[in-house]
């Protein structure tokens, strides 16, 4: 992950299996320092396919915990 000036933050997170919607999933919670924009970068390679890497933006918010 990296935020808005191009620096990493994080190199690497657990991956959780899950399920959404009744189909395999993998999940990870994420905490970033402040708001801003930050960048989610996901690579890896699937058995004998070619390396992959995904980037989207996400911005982070304060929001107040609901309890």
């Amino acid at each position: 992950m990296y935020d808005f000036r191009d620096r990493a933050i994080l190199q690497s997170l657990p991956l959780n299996p899950a399920t959404i919607d009744g189909k395999a999933a993998i999940a990870t919670e994420i905490t970033v320092p402040a708001s801003g924009s930050y960048t989610i970068v996901l690579s890896g390679q699937i058995q004998s396919s070619k390396p992959f890497e995904i980037r989207f933006p996400v911005t982070a918010i304060e929001t107040s915990p609901t309890y």
